[in-house]
C-alpha cells in the first residue's frame, strides 16, 4: 500500500483502497483527515446465532485487524441483547429463538475467533468486546420483541419479495420453457394487419401449376 498511488493520506483508507475494500463511503474526505491526524474508534456488531463464524464474516473482521493495525480501537458489539429477538433479515422465515444458555455459549465461542484477530487489552488501541444486553435486557421492550414481535402480519414487500424469488427459482425457469417464450410486448409487437405473407416454401416452388 506504502507503494500504490492514491487519494488518500490516511494509512486505514490507503489499505482498504489497496485491498479493494471501498465500494461505496459517506464524506471520505472528512474521514481521511480524521484518521490521518488522530486516533479513532470504530465497532461492527455480531449477533451469537452460532458458535462460530461463517466466511462471510472475513470482511467485518479483517476491517477490524486493519483498523487496529493502523493505530485505532476496534470494538467488538457482540448481540447478545439483539440475538433474543428473531430477525428475518431477508430470509423466509424467522430464525429460533435461543435460550440464554445457548447465548452464552455462542458468545464463548465466538470470543475465541475474534482473539484471533484482534489483540485485546486495555491499550488505547487495544480492542475493546462489549455485549448489548448489558443495557437492552433493562428496556422493557426487549421481552415484548421476544414474546410477540412475529406475531404481526409479514409486510406487503417481504411477500413481494419472496414472490419475486419464486419466480427466479429453477422449478419456475423449468414452467417457462415448457411453456415456451412469451409473446412480443410493448410497442416493437407486430400487429397481425402489418404480418408479412409467409414465403412459399421450396417444394412449393418446384411444384407445377395445375390446369383450370
Amino acid at each position: 500500500p506504502t507503494e500504490h498511488a492514491s487519494p488518500y493520506r490516511s494509512e486505514f483508507l490507503r489499505t482498504l483502497e489497496w485491498r479493494g475494500f471501498i465500494s461505496q463511503a459517506t464524506d471520505l474526505a472528512v474521514l481521511d483527515e480524521k484518521l490521518a491526524t488522530s486516533s479513532a474508534v470504530a465497532y461492527i456488531g455480531f449477533d451469537a446465532t452460532a458458535r462460530s463464524l461463517h466466511v462471510g464474516s472475513l470482511t467485518q473482521l479483517m476491517l477490524l485487524r486493519h483498523f487496529q493495525r493502523c493505530g485505532h480501537k476496534p470494538i467488538v458489539l457482540m448481540g447478545g441483547g439483539t440475538t433474543k429477538v428473531g430477525d428475518p433479515s431477508g430470509k423466509d422465515a424467522a430464525r429460533q429463538m435461543l435460550d440464554d444458555a445457548s447465548i452464552r455459549a455462542n458468545m464463548d465461542g465466538l470470543s475465541a475467533v475474534f482473539q484471533r484477530f484482534l489483540s485485546f487489552g486495555d491499550g488505547p488501541t487495544d480492542a475493546l468486546l462489549v455485549d448489548n444486553d448489558a443495557w437492552l435486557s433493562k428496556l422493557a421492550y426487549l421481552p415484548f420483541l421476544r414474546e410477540y414481535g412475529d406475531a404481526p402480519r409479514v409486510p406487503s414487500s417481504s411477500e413481494r419479495a419472496k414472490r419475486s424469488r419464486g419466480c427466479r427459482s429453477p422449478s419456475a425457469a423449468r414452467a417457462r420453457l415448457a411453456c415456451g417464450p412469451p409473446p412480443p410486448v410493448g410497442p416493437r409487437a407486430p400487429s397481425l394487419r402489418s404480418a408479412p405473407a409467409p414465403s412459399p416454401s421450396p417444394a412449393e416452388l418446384c411444384l407445377p401449376s395445375r390446369s383450370p
